[in-house]
């Protein structure tokens, strides 16, 4: 792959990560104002999802690229060594938007969206799935 592709490629990932984050972000807000009463509810958690996607998206379809260009049989830590793109960023994201996803999750269990409370367990989980996914990595 030529260094011009190489560039084409990471510029179309961020690109399509910065799409999807936008969609997100929207679509949470519309969730937090219909389903749950609360604009400001749903657009922090389409914060933290839509910034979660920005760091997951690219880092995974990196991890894909080379997962497809590599030929011989390798261990994830080695393959996630081998993106360009840190490792930690891409946990991070998948964390943000799980922990979105909770938070939504709890606002649904609660008679009424309680922001810190949902904030808080949306950081709770991020932080948790971001230091299993580097052990896993880094392992």
């Amino acid at each position: 792959m030529s260094a011009e592709d190489t560039e084409f490629n990471e510029q179309y990932f961020d690109l399509m990560a910065g799409g999807m984050a936008v969609m997100n972000v929207v679509l949470f807000a519309l969730v937090g104002q219909f389903a749950l009463e609360s604009l400001t509810y749903g657009a922090i958690a389409g914060l933290f999802a839509g910034f979660g996607t920005y760091l997951f998206i690219p880092w995974f379809l990196r991890f894909q690229t080379v997962t497809e260009a590599t030929e011989e049989d390798l261990g994830l830590s080695e393959l996630a060594r081998r993106v360009d793109r840190s490792s930690q960023l891409g946990v991070l994201g998948i964390g943000l938007e799980l922990g979105s996803i909770v938070m939504l999750l709890v606002a649904f269990s609660l008679e009424e969206a309680d922001l810190v409370l949902g904030t808080g367990v949306a950081v709770a989980v991020a932080l948790v799935i971001y230091l299993v996914g580097i052990v896993l990595l880094d392992g």
